[in-house]
Order: structure tokens, then C-alpha cells, then sequence
């Protein structure tokens, strides 16, 4: 029995059809797998001066870029800019903490429905959010 060239490609077509979603069902699982005891919060350190330079520095070369700003127009947007960093940085460690505390409202609602090694397991969690808040939002 002689393979043909058309039967031989569509071999290999559903040999890698099935290994493609073989590996991309093993990845989308697995990053749930390792995803499922983690609560992430992300806290950056304090606005440092060259992160918040940077971001207006960029921002205002954009702006002035699309609408060709005068120097007194630059000088007003780069005060503008410095001022608007600062309220979404603000704003995003105000959400961050309140994010935070309906997680903690979420462990404790939770306890009392919960076994000993997962009450463990919850009570470790609540723990490691509440360091990370307190070394973040000092």
C-alpha cells in the first residue's frame, strides 16, 4: 500500500491540528491551575520623581506633537500634566484600597462556610494582602 502525497498531508494536518490544541488546552488550564490560589494585588512604590517626569514628559510630546503647541501652551499643559499624574495616581491607590478591603470582607464572609485546612489557606491569604497593603499605602 503506497501513501499518497494528498493522504500523507492530511495526516500531518490533523497530527498538528490535534497536538496545537492539545498544548493550548494543557496552557489555558494550567494557568488557571496556578492562578486559583492567588489573590493579586499589585501596589507600586510612591511615585517616584523620574516615573512621573517621564509620563509627562511623554504625554506632553504627544500633545504637542498633534496640536503643535505654543511655548506658553507647553509650559501650561506641562503644569496641567504634573497635576493630572498625580490625581489618577491618587485615584488608582484609592480604588487599589478599596479593591483591597472588599477582599478581606469577602475571607471573613467566607470563614464560616469553610473547613479548618481551607479557613488555613484563606486566613494565610487575607494575611499576605494585608502586609502587602500595609508596605504599600504607608
Amino acid at each position: 500500500m503506497k501513501l499518497e502525497l494528498r493522504n500523507a498531508l492530511t495526516i500531518i494536518m490533523a497530527s498538528s491540528t490535534i497536538l496545537l490544541c492539545g498544548y493550548g488546552l494543557g496552557f489555558l488550564l494550567g494557568e488557571k491551575k496556578g492562578k486559583a490560589h492567588a489573590i493579586s494585588l499589585t501596589v507600586s512604590s510612591p511615585a517616584s520623581g523620574d516615573e512621573k517626569a517621564s509620563w509627562v514628559r511623554r504625554t506632553l510630546k504627544k500633545f504637542d506633537s498633534e496640536l503643535q503647541l505654543s511655548p506658553a501652551q507647553k509650559r501650561t499643559t506641562q503644569r496641567e500634566l504634573s497635576q493630572t499624574y498625580d490625581a489618577i495616581r491618587e485615584s488608582r491607590l484609592s480604588a487599589l484600597k478599596q479593591y483591597s478591603s472588599h477582599i478581606i470582607t469577602l475571607h471573613d464572609k467566607l470563614l464560616p462556610h469553610l473547613n479548618d485546612s481551607q479557613k488555613t489557606l484563606i486566613l494565610e491569604q487575607q494575611h499576605q494582602l494585608q502586609e502587602t497593603l500595609e508596605l504599600g499605602f504607608q
